[in-house]
């Protein structure tokens, strides 16, 4: 697979580069930061092509949830956002993680994204993930290639979705779940946790096709 570097922020990553030929003593430091935005950007390239205009509304009696992540070097946001029949964004919820691999963060973010609904009431509800190798592990739809690494969580997902009437899981492209990115990286920002007053947050982050970037300073 031939990866194109502007595609993984040529930016962000290339100034790394330069600390570490520049001699700067945290060489490690950057060495681990650039391999954990490949391992990002290269779980972002499995998830296949999807319709740009899929629809994330819900039928009537039933919620949508979407989740993602933002991964820093020594740990993750989650963000989970729920919507019902109407669009109408409901609830959006941040949670810390210790993990900074991408799969396991995305994996730990639907179990508590499940929690949450569960906690709500929430009694059908659709989830969607743009980590493909998330969503086929836990739906044990290929358990000769699982990643064994989130078979846990996926067991605790499994036990949530008791306390539903209905739910389904399915695996979204990136361009279309920009919104629980957005929030991932909003509350990166803001270095926040738990349900988020939806007051406080930039209106631009509730957009499902374009990614959010925050007001320079």
């Amino acid at each position: 697979m031939v990866v194109r570097i502007e595609a993984m922020g040529a930016g962000a990553i290339w100034s790394r580069w330069r600390l570490w030929a520049a001699g700067c003593d945290f060489c490690g430091y950057v060495i681990h930061d650039v391999r954990m935005r490949f391992r990002d950007h290269v779980s972002r390239n499995l998830s296949p092509a999807v319709n740009h205009w899929i629809d994330l509304s819900p039928p009537v009696g039933w919620m949508s949830c979407c989740t993602d992540i933002s991964v820093v070097t020594d740990h993750s946001r989650g963000a989970a956002v729920f919507r019902d029949s109407n669009n109408r964004v409901c609830c959006v919820w941040i949670e810390r993680f210790a993990a900074t691999d991408p799969s396991l963060a995305e994996a730990q973010m639907l179990v508590c994204a499940a929690q949450v609904a569960v906690r709500n009431r929430f009694l059908c509800v659709s989830f969607f993930c743009d980590n493909t190798e998330v969503v086929s592990t836990f739906l044990e739809a290929d358990r000769q290639n699982r990643n064994l690494n989130l078979d846990g969580a996926a067991m605790m997902f499994r036990n949530c979705t008791k306390g539903f009437q209905s739910f389904k899981l399915t695996s979204i492209g990136r361009e279309a779940n920009f919104m629980a990115h957005n929030a991932a990286k909003w509350a990166k920002f803001n270095s926040v946790v738990g349900e988020i007053d939806l007051r406080v947050m930039d209106p631009e982050v509730f957009v499902d096709h374009k990614e959010w970037y925050p007001e320079p300073g």
